[in-house]
Protein backbone atom coordinates (compact mmCIF):
# COMPACT_ATOMS: atom_id res chain seq x y z
CA UNK A 1 0.00 0.00 0.00
CA UNK A 2 3.32 2.21 0.53
CA UNK A 3 4.21 1.86 -2.23
CA UNK A 4 0.98 2.38 -4.37
CA UNK A 5 0.83 6.08 -2.67
CA UNK A 6 3.94 7.39 -3.13
CA UNK A 7 3.31 6.26 -7.32
CA UNK A 8 0.07 8.23 -7.14
CA UNK A 9 2.05 10.75 -5.38
CA UNK A 10 4.82 11.21 -7.68
CA UNK A 11 2.29 10.88 -10.60
CA UNK A 12 -0.18 13.96 -9.07
CA UNK A 13 3.15 15.60 -8.72
CA UNK A 14 4.28 15.57 -12.28
CA UNK A 15 0.92 16.38 -13.55
CA UNK A 16 0.72 19.52 -11.88
CA UNK A 17 4.35 20.69 -12.64
CA UNK A 18 3.41 19.78 -16.67
CA UNK A 19 0.29 22.16 -16.24
CA UNK A 20 2.34 24.99 -14.65
CA UNK A 21 4.39 24.64 -17.76
CA UNK A 22 1.75 24.38 -20.43
CA UNK A 23 -0.20 27.47 -18.59
CA UNK A 24 3.23 29.54 -18.68
CA UNK A 25 3.73 28.83 -22.48
CA UNK A 26 0.47 29.40 -23.48
CA UNK A 27 -0.92 32.37 -21.53
CA UNK A 28 1.81 34.29 -20.36
CA UNK A 29 3.14 36.93 -22.90
CA UNK A 30 6.56 37.04 -24.24
CA UNK A 31 8.66 40.28 -22.94
CA UNK A 32 8.57 41.44 -26.84
CA UNK A 33 5.48 41.91 -28.43
CA UNK A 34 4.42 39.78 -31.35
CA UNK A 35 2.62 42.51 -33.24
CA UNK A 36 4.15 45.96 -33.46
CA UNK A 37 2.35 48.98 -31.87
CA UNK A 38 0.44 51.79 -33.05
CA UNK A 39 2.93 54.21 -32.67
CA UNK A 40 4.95 52.59 -34.84
CA UNK A 41 3.09 52.21 -38.08
CA UNK A 42 3.90 55.27 -40.40
CA UNK A 43 1.09 57.72 -40.71
CA UNK A 44 0.93 56.79 -44.88
CA UNK A 45 -0.40 52.68 -43.78
CA UNK A 46 -3.06 54.76 -42.31
CA UNK A 47 -4.08 57.72 -45.19
CA UNK A 48 -4.37 55.16 -47.45
CA UNK A 49 -7.45 55.49 -49.76
CA UNK A 50 -8.67 53.58 -52.97
CA UNK A 51 -7.03 55.31 -55.94
CA UNK A 52 -8.51 57.90 -58.17
CA UNK A 53 -10.24 55.96 -61.70
CA UNK A 54 -7.75 57.34 -64.59
CA UNK A 55 -8.96 60.23 -66.32
CA UNK A 56 -11.48 59.59 -69.17
CA UNK A 57 -10.04 59.84 -72.66
CA UNK A 58 -10.37 63.39 -73.96
CA UNK A 59 -13.36 63.48 -76.82
CA UNK A 60 -11.47 63.79 -80.23
CA UNK A 61 -12.08 67.25 -81.52
CA UNK A 62 -14.54 67.92 -84.57
CA UNK A 63 -12.76 68.04 -87.80
CA UNK A 64 -12.76 71.93 -88.84
CA UNK A 65 -14.83 73.09 -90.75
CA UNK A 66 -14.22 73.93 -94.26
CA UNK A 67 -15.95 75.91 -97.65
CA UNK A 68 -16.88 74.25 -100.72
CA UNK A 69 -14.09 75.38 -103.94
CA UNK A 70 -17.45 77.74 -105.21
CA UNK A 71 -16.91 79.73 -102.21
CA UNK A 72 -13.46 79.50 -101.30
CA UNK A 73 -12.48 82.00 -104.56
CA UNK A 74 -15.43 84.66 -103.40
CA UNK A 75 -15.34 84.56 -99.64
CA UNK A 76 -12.05 83.69 -97.81
CA UNK A 77 -10.03 85.95 -100.59
CA UNK A 78 -12.56 88.81 -99.04
CA UNK A 79 -12.73 88.30 -95.63
CA UNK A 80 -8.94 86.15 -94.83
CA UNK A 81 -9.11 86.71 -91.09
CA UNK A 82 -11.80 84.40 -90.67
CA UNK A 83 -13.64 81.50 -92.01
CA UNK A 84 -17.44 81.26 -92.46
CA UNK A 85 -19.42 79.94 -89.39
CA UNK A 86 -20.91 76.72 -89.99
CA UNK A 87 -24.26 78.51 -89.24
CA UNK A 88 -23.60 80.32 -92.08
CA UNK A 89 -24.03 77.36 -94.41
CA UNK A 90 -26.31 75.16 -92.51
CA UNK A 91 -28.85 78.10 -92.47
CA UNK A 92 -29.41 78.00 -89.21
CA UNK A 93 -29.46 81.80 -89.08
CA UNK A 94 -32.12 84.46 -89.76
CA UNK A 95 -31.89 85.87 -93.56
CA UNK A 96 -31.27 89.75 -91.89
CA UNK A 97 -27.87 88.19 -89.44
CA UNK A 98 -26.97 86.03 -92.51
CA UNK A 99 -26.69 89.54 -94.41
CA UNK A 100 -25.08 91.26 -91.62
CA UNK A 101 -22.73 88.60 -91.49
CA UNK A 102 -21.41 88.10 -95.36
CA UNK A 103 -21.30 92.17 -95.80
CA UNK A 104 -19.28 92.63 -92.50
CA UNK A 105 -16.63 94.84 -92.85
CA UNK A 106 -13.27 93.66 -94.10
CA UNK A 107 -10.08 93.46 -96.76
CA UNK A 108 -10.98 95.68 -100.27
CA UNK A 109 -12.94 92.96 -102.16
CA UNK A 110 -11.06 91.54 -105.51
CA UNK A 111 -11.57 94.10 -108.42
CA UNK A 112 -11.94 92.91 -111.70
CA UNK A 113 -9.14 92.31 -113.90
CA UNK A 114 -7.19 95.36 -115.15
CA UNK A 115 -3.59 96.33 -116.19
CA UNK A 116 -1.46 97.28 -114.50
CA UNK A 117 1.82 99.75 -115.65
CA UNK A 118 4.26 97.47 -114.02
CA UNK A 119 2.85 94.55 -115.43
CA UNK A 120 1.88 93.53 -119.29
CA UNK A 121 -0.44 90.85 -118.20
CA UNK A 122 -3.98 91.42 -115.96
CA UNK A 123 -3.87 90.28 -112.80
CA UNK A 124 -5.79 87.24 -111.52
CA UNK A 125 -6.44 85.90 -108.13
CA UNK A 126 -4.93 82.42 -108.27
CA UNK A 127 -7.28 79.08 -107.66
CA UNK A 128 -7.29 78.50 -103.63
CA UNK A 129 -4.62 76.18 -102.29
CA UNK A 130 -6.99 73.52 -100.48
CA UNK A 131 -6.82 69.61 -99.92
CA UNK A 132 -10.43 69.69 -101.68
CA UNK A 133 -9.34 71.23 -104.95
CA UNK A 134 -5.70 69.20 -105.08
CA UNK A 135 -7.91 66.38 -106.84
CA UNK A 136 -10.78 67.77 -108.86
CA UNK A 137 -13.81 65.48 -108.49
CA UNK A 138 -14.88 64.54 -112.19
CA UNK A 139 -16.26 61.01 -112.23
CA UNK A 140 -18.36 59.72 -109.22
CA UNK A 141 -15.99 56.69 -109.39
CA UNK A 142 -13.72 58.47 -107.24
CA UNK A 143 -15.95 58.22 -104.56
CA UNK A 144 -16.92 55.09 -102.72
CA UNK A 145 -20.55 54.10 -103.14
CA UNK A 146 -21.42 54.60 -100.04
CA UNK A 147 -19.82 58.24 -99.56
CA UNK A 148 -21.88 58.89 -103.13
CA UNK A 149 -25.22 57.71 -102.12
CA UNK A 150 -24.73 59.66 -98.85
CA UNK A 151 -23.25 63.52 -100.13
CA UNK A 152 -25.74 62.86 -103.77
CA UNK A 153 -28.94 60.65 -102.93
CA UNK A 154 -30.39 62.84 -105.66
CA UNK A 155 -27.97 62.86 -108.73
CA UNK A 156 -28.12 61.17 -111.55
CA UNK A 157 -24.63 59.97 -112.88
CA UNK A 158 -25.60 57.47 -115.58
CA UNK A 159 -24.26 59.86 -118.34
CA UNK A 160 -24.26 58.97 -121.77
CA UNK A 161 -21.17 58.37 -123.60
CA UNK A 162 -23.02 58.30 -127.74
CA UNK A 163 -24.45 60.56 -129.29
CA UNK A 164 -27.99 58.89 -129.62
CA UNK A 165 -28.12 57.74 -126.04
CA UNK A 166 -27.42 61.45 -124.97
CA UNK A 167 -30.21 62.52 -127.51
CA UNK A 168 -32.95 60.35 -126.10
CA UNK A 169 -32.11 61.01 -122.41
CA UNK A 170 -32.39 64.65 -122.87
CA UNK A 171 -35.74 64.73 -125.11
CA UNK A 172 -37.68 62.79 -122.91
CA UNK A 173 -37.10 64.67 -119.88
CA UNK A 174 -39.99 66.58 -118.80
CA UNK A 175 -38.07 70.16 -118.94
CA UNK A 176 -37.10 69.60 -122.32
CA UNK A 177 -41.03 68.64 -123.61
CA UNK A 178 -42.03 71.64 -121.55
CA UNK A 179 -39.45 73.54 -124.13
CA UNK A 180 -40.73 72.24 -127.10
CA UNK A 181 -44.29 72.86 -126.29
CA UNK A 182 -43.64 76.75 -125.43
CA UNK A 183 -41.82 76.98 -128.78
CA UNK A 184 -44.52 75.69 -130.74
CA UNK A 185 -47.08 77.17 -129.20
CA UNK A 186 -45.08 80.69 -130.08
CA UNK A 187 -44.35 79.73 -133.59
CA UNK A 188 -48.40 78.61 -134.02
CA UNK A 189 -48.72 82.30 -132.50
CA UNK A 190 -46.97 84.16 -134.78
CA UNK A 191 -48.43 82.66 -137.74
CA UNK A 192 -51.69 83.15 -136.71
CA UNK A 193 -50.99 86.72 -136.00
CA UNK A 194 -49.82 86.91 -139.92
CA UNK A 195 -51.67 89.28 -141.90
CA UNK A 196 -53.34 87.90 -145.02
CA UNK A 197 -51.23 90.09 -147.20
CA UNK A 198 -47.82 90.38 -146.67
CA UNK A 199 -45.31 92.32 -144.38
CA UNK A 200 -43.71 95.49 -146.03
CA UNK A 201 -40.46 95.49 -146.25
CA UNK A 202 -38.98 97.57 -143.78
CA UNK A 203 -41.41 96.33 -140.95
CA UNK A 204 -40.13 93.04 -142.65
CA UNK A 205 -36.07 93.81 -142.01
CA UNK A 206 -36.94 95.26 -138.58
CA UNK A 207 -38.62 91.68 -137.24
CA UNK A 208 -35.49 89.60 -139.00
CA UNK A 209 -32.96 92.38 -136.73
CA UNK A 210 -34.84 91.35 -133.92
CA UNK A 211 -33.84 87.93 -133.83
CA UNK A 212 -29.74 88.37 -133.84
CA UNK A 213 -30.48 91.14 -130.90
CA UNK A 214 -32.40 88.52 -128.93
CA UNK A 215 -29.59 85.92 -129.36
CA UNK A 216 -26.84 88.51 -128.17
CA UNK A 217 -29.36 89.91 -125.35
CA UNK A 218 -29.42 86.01 -124.75
CA UNK A 219 -25.62 85.09 -124.30
CA UNK A 220 -25.54 88.74 -121.99
CA UNK A 221 -28.35 87.39 -119.51
CA UNK A 222 -26.27 84.28 -119.51
CA UNK A 223 -23.10 86.19 -118.17
CA UNK A 224 -24.82 88.54 -116.15
CA UNK A 225 -26.93 86.19 -114.55
CA UNK A 226 -23.97 83.72 -113.99
CA UNK A 227 -21.62 86.09 -112.76
CA UNK A 228 -23.53 87.96 -110.74
CA UNK A 229 -26.56 86.00 -109.26
CA UNK A 230 -25.44 82.62 -109.15
CA UNK A 231 -21.91 83.29 -108.06
CA UNK A 232 -22.77 86.12 -105.89
CA UNK A 233 -20.99 86.67 -102.39
CA UNK A 234 -25.08 87.47 -100.75
CA UNK A 235 -26.46 84.27 -99.62
CA UNK A 236 -29.80 83.13 -101.44
CA UNK A 237 -31.14 80.00 -102.78
CA UNK A 238 -30.34 80.53 -106.33
CA UNK A 239 -26.52 80.24 -105.33
CA UNK A 240 -26.86 77.50 -102.99
CA UNK A 241 -28.17 75.50 -105.78
CA UNK A 242 -25.84 76.65 -108.28
CA UNK A 243 -23.09 75.44 -105.14
CA UNK A 244 -24.58 71.80 -105.09
CA UNK A 245 -24.17 71.69 -108.97
CA UNK A 246 -20.15 72.60 -108.40
CA UNK A 247 -20.14 70.07 -105.37
CA UNK A 248 -21.35 67.21 -107.62
CA UNK A 249 -18.90 65.43 -109.56
CA UNK A 250 -18.19 66.65 -113.08
CA UNK A 251 -19.84 63.61 -115.31
CA UNK A 252 -23.53 63.76 -114.45
CA UNK A 253 -26.97 64.66 -115.65
CA UNK A 254 -27.69 68.40 -115.47
CA UNK A 255 -31.12 69.43 -116.76
CA UNK A 256 -33.21 72.57 -115.46
CA UNK A 257 -36.46 70.96 -113.31
CA UNK A 258 -39.47 71.25 -115.10
CA UNK A 259 -40.78 74.02 -112.17
CA UNK A 260 -37.65 76.13 -113.03
CA UNK A 261 -38.51 75.93 -116.45
CA UNK A 262 -42.09 77.00 -116.24
CA UNK A 263 -41.33 80.24 -113.88
CA UNK A 264 -39.16 81.46 -115.89
CA UNK A 265 -40.70 81.18 -119.27
CA UNK A 266 -44.11 82.60 -117.57
CA UNK A 267 -42.08 85.40 -116.41
CA UNK A 268 -40.15 85.90 -120.30
CA UNK A 269 -43.56 85.59 -121.55
CA UNK A 270 -45.21 88.20 -119.36
CA UNK A 271 -42.27 90.70 -119.94
CA UNK A 272 -42.48 90.16 -123.54
CA UNK A 273 -46.00 90.76 -123.76
CA UNK A 274 -45.45 94.17 -121.97
CA UNK A 275 -42.90 95.47 -123.77
CA UNK A 276 -43.27 94.56 -127.39
CA UNK A 277 -46.38 94.96 -129.67
CA UNK A 278 -47.89 92.03 -131.86
CA UNK A 279 -46.61 90.21 -134.09
CA UNK A 280 -42.83 91.16 -133.09
CA UNK A 281 -43.49 89.81 -129.46
CA UNK A 282 -44.11 85.96 -130.97
CA UNK A 283 -40.81 86.38 -132.87
CA UNK A 284 -38.65 87.42 -130.03
CA UNK A 285 -40.30 85.03 -127.52
CA UNK A 286 -39.71 82.44 -129.67
CA UNK A 287 -36.05 83.11 -130.13
CA UNK A 288 -35.84 83.89 -126.75
CA UNK A 289 -37.26 79.98 -126.18
CA UNK A 290 -35.10 78.60 -128.90
CA UNK A 291 -32.20 79.77 -126.95
CA UNK A 292 -33.27 78.37 -124.26
CA UNK A 293 -33.27 74.72 -125.62
CA UNK A 294 -29.89 75.58 -127.15
CA UNK A 295 -28.35 76.27 -123.72
CA UNK A 296 -29.91 73.27 -122.10
CA UNK A 297 -28.80 70.99 -125.00
CA UNK A 298 -25.20 72.22 -124.54
CA UNK A 299 -24.89 72.49 -120.99
CA UNK A 300 -26.55 68.85 -120.34
CA UNK A 301 -23.58 67.58 -123.28
CA UNK A 302 -20.92 69.29 -121.79
CA UNK A 303 -21.79 67.32 -118.51
CA UNK A 304 -21.35 63.76 -120.54
CA UNK A 305 -19.02 61.99 -121.77
CA UNK A 306 -20.22 62.96 -125.30
CA UNK A 307 -17.23 63.96 -127.37
CA UNK A 308 -18.38 67.83 -129.30
CA UNK A 309 -17.41 67.12 -133.02
CA UNK A 310 -17.63 70.75 -133.90
CA UNK A 311 -15.15 73.41 -132.88
CA UNK A 312 -18.23 75.72 -131.24
CA UNK A 313 -18.89 72.43 -129.56
CA UNK A 314 -15.33 71.87 -127.98
CA UNK A 315 -14.79 74.84 -127.25
CA UNK A 316 -17.58 75.39 -125.35
CA UNK A 317 -16.84 72.26 -123.38
CA UNK A 318 -13.50 73.25 -122.83
CA UNK A 319 -14.68 76.73 -121.61
CA UNK A 320 -17.15 75.06 -118.88
CA UNK A 321 -14.81 72.57 -117.86
CA UNK A 322 -12.30 75.15 -116.72
CA UNK A 323 -14.90 77.07 -114.93
CA UNK A 324 -15.76 73.54 -112.87
CA UNK A 325 -12.51 72.24 -112.61
CA UNK A 326 -9.49 75.33 -112.66
CA UNK A 327 -11.28 78.37 -111.31
CA UNK A 328 -14.91 78.91 -110.54
CA UNK A 329 -14.45 82.79 -110.28
CA UNK A 330 -13.60 83.11 -114.20
CA UNK A 331 -15.02 81.54 -117.40
CA UNK A 332 -18.86 82.56 -116.46
CA UNK A 333 -19.83 82.33 -120.10
CA UNK A 334 -21.53 79.72 -121.59
CA UNK A 335 -23.50 79.95 -125.07
CA UNK A 336 -20.53 82.14 -126.56
CA UNK A 337 -17.43 81.83 -124.51
CA UNK A 338 -15.71 84.63 -126.69
CA UNK A 339 -17.78 86.99 -123.97
CA UNK A 340 -15.45 86.64 -121.11
CA UNK A 341 -12.91 87.80 -123.24
CA UNK A 342 -14.87 91.09 -124.09
CA UNK A 343 -15.82 91.17 -120.24
CA UNK A 344 -11.95 90.26 -118.82
CA UNK A 345 -12.87 87.31 -116.95
CA UNK A 346 -10.75 84.76 -118.78
CA UNK A 347 -6.72 84.78 -117.86
CA UNK A 348 -4.15 87.16 -119.76
CA UNK A 349 -2.93 84.38 -122.29
CA UNK A 350 -6.53 83.32 -122.82
CA UNK A 351 -8.15 87.57 -123.36
CA UNK A 352 -5.04 88.15 -125.84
Amino acid sequence: MANIACCTTAAAAAAAAGGALISRACFVLPSTPLLPSPASIPRQYFDRRPSSPPPAAAAPSPPPFTVSPLFQHKYVHRHPERQPLPEERRGRMGPLQAIQTWLAPGPAPLSPPHRSSSSSSPSFPSPVPSSTTSKPLVDVRQLSSEDATLRFPSADFAVPTTLPSALFIFFSHPSIILILVGIASLSTGRLLSSPLLPPSLPHLLFELTLIPLTVAGWMLQEWSLHRFLLHSSLPWPGREIHAQHHALPFYHVSIDPPLLVAVWGAVACGAGWLMLPQPWVWTVLGTYWLMGLLYEWAHFSVHTRVRPRTALGKAVKAHHTKHHLKCDGLWFAFSWPWIDTVMGTVPGREGG
